[in-house]
């Protein structure tokens, strides 16, 4: 019974973050989203504080859970900008970015819980960090190491998830992607990138021609694309 008020109580934190962003998240706003006292929240987190890193990290866990398996199954990075493309489409709709964005902002006024936050990440950046040693080999890209790309994929991530709330002027991440897209190709082209698989052979479509761009590569994942 402890474990399902946890539960609760968490779905209740990411629910307020979510659709009343940091300034509205408070104990009284929690509790009345999950229909249950402010004592509760105290009793298993200790603070509002507690409660909200204890989502974001069960939050980005289900994230996790739910990419990895698909990412140890790509090839090449094509196949990675096509990922990536439903991933950023998933995560706008069910708000999954937005909380984490949200956490970020209360680092201004919560310093306290920065160095606790910056952990939600880690998991974030090893993922993308493993994908890329195995998809371009562990020298990186261009002379910049995985480590780095992979903070940077992160940033830019959270930094398209964020922009594109402000509407079409700034709502760019298709055109981005496509881009993105298209450079894969040129590199492999150009002989800069291999496009082959971890075995060493290529792996093009039936056709030769990359999967198509609307095509849904997380489909059939484990997991709820909402938490």
């Amino acid at each position: 019974m402890s474990e399902d008020t946890k539960q609760r109580i968490i779905r209740a934190t990411l629910q307020t973050l979510r659709e009343q962003g940091a300034a509205g998240t408070s104990a009284r706003a929690i509790a009345t989203a999950g229909g249950f006292n402010t004592s509760l929240l105290f009793y298993h987190f200790g603070s509002v504080e507690g409660a909200l890193l204890a989502a974001a990290h069960h939050d980005t866990d289900a994230r996790i859970a739910r990419y990895s398996e698909h990412l140890e199954g790509l090839t090449d990075l094509a196949g990675l900008v096509t990922f990536s493309r439903q991933m950023h489409r998933e995560n706008l709709e069910a708000g999954h970015v937005t909380a984490l964005v949200q956490m970020l902002a209360l680092t201004s006024t919560n310093p306290e819980i920065r160095e606790e936050l910056a952990s939600v990440f880690d998991p974030w950046i090893d993922m993308v960090e493993t994908t890329l040693d195995r998809l371009v080999g562990k020298d990186g890209i261009a002379g910049l190491s995985n480590a780095d790309l992979a903070v940077g994929i992160t940033s830019l991530f959270l930094g398209l998830e964020l922009l594109t709330h402000l509407g079409d002027r700034y709502g760019r991440a298709e055109g981005l992607l496509d881009a993105l897209d298209d450079a894969s190709g040129l590199l492999v082209a150009f002989g800069l990138l291999s496009g082959a698989g971890p075995a060493g052979e290529d792996t093009p479509t039936s056709s030769g021609l990359r999967p198509h761009r609307d095509a849904d590569p997380l489909a059939d994942l484990p997991g709820p694309a909402t938490s």
